[in-house]
């Protein structure tokens, strides 16, 4: 096809048919723009529009491929036949194409996503993110505690574990792992300066341990060795006793310790008092009477 010579015919023919450009251009579904440029030869029209286009300047495909009428008749309809087919077998391999390249784009973006999403979930794995089991905001909202049932800090490790991170406004964060241990809970002190973390050895039988940790001071202390103060002391050295942390003070000096267990009578025994944090003093200590 030559672009000059089909664009000047169908200028021709639009003239004489006394549409405008923007008339032709509505009757095919595109712009006058694009009419303009077949006019001057700039491009040709899509072969998608040749048999509409030829149907409304009432010319056959054949001529208007080649720019000019067929006066002769003889092998007119064989010619016109034949443009049909190329058109129809042009639009195939077009539909083809496009098919092809659709496929090829929908698997290279399916590949894409899930690649995309792997690597996510990779990441939220790698940063413990499907492991968060508690987060924990100080009373003064300046501090966040998450807890993770992994060693998250050592991705390597897949032992079962508490992990902790503390981060705070201006404070940095601080990281601890107690291995081999479930998460039990987290109680803050009211003046947000210490919490005290509870677990229990990943064994059923092993009792819960409390860990004080001081964020001003940047230590920790084990409290299951520092309470015993408050239980009668003829029944520690030969009988466990299981302690929980109830509540802090108001001031957040001390904490309420429970504690039971059984002595060498085989009697449960229990009750209550006062831990301070800052002197390791005991006071309103309260023994409950299981004996009625």
């Amino acid at each position: 096809m030559d672009n000059t010579k089909t664009g000047a015919f169908i200028k021709e023919l639009r003239k004489d048919k006394k549409l405008t450009q923007m008339e032709l251009a509505e009757f095919l579904h595109i712009t006058d723009k694009a009419v303009s440029k077949w006019e001057r030869g700039l491009c040709a029209p899509d072969i998608s529009l040749l048999e509409p286009l030829a149907k409304v300047l009432d010319i056959s495909i054949a001529e208007l491929i080649g720019g000019e009428r067929i006066m002769e008749t003889e092998h007119i309809e064989e010619m016109e036949a034949n443009a049909k087919n190329i058109i129809d077998y042009s639009k195939k391999e077009i539909e083809q194409k496009t098919r092809t390249a659709r496929r090829k784009y929908l698997f290279v973006t399916a590949i894409g996503i899930v690649l995309v999403a792997s690597i996510l979930l990779v990441s939220l794995w790698w940063t413990g993110y499907f492991n968060i089991i508690d987060k924990n905001v100080s009373p003064d909202e300046n501090m966040t505690i998450t807890v993770y049932d992994r060693d998250v800090f050592n991705t390597g490790s897949h032992r079962p574990a508490v992990s902790v991170l503390v981060k705070g406004k201006g404070r940095g964060e601080s990281r601890t792992t107690y291995g081999n241990n479930i998460y039990q809970g987290l109680m803050w002190a009211p003046d947000s300066t210490k919490f005290v973390v509870s677990f229990k050895g990943y064994e059923a039988e092993e009792k819960t341990y409390h860990a004080l940790r001081w964020l001003e001071r940047n230590s920790e202390s084990n409290l299951n060795a520092l309470i015993p103060a408050g239980v009668p002391m003829i029944e520690q050295a030969a009988h466990g006793v299981e302690y929980q942390i109830l509540q802090w003070s108001a001031d957040s000096s001390s904490i309420l310790v429970y504690y039971s267990f059984t002595d060498s009578n085989s009697v449960i025994r229990s009750g209550y008092y006062w831990y301070n944090c800052e002197n390791g003093e005991v006071s309103a200590p309260f023994e409950i009477d299981m004996s009625e």
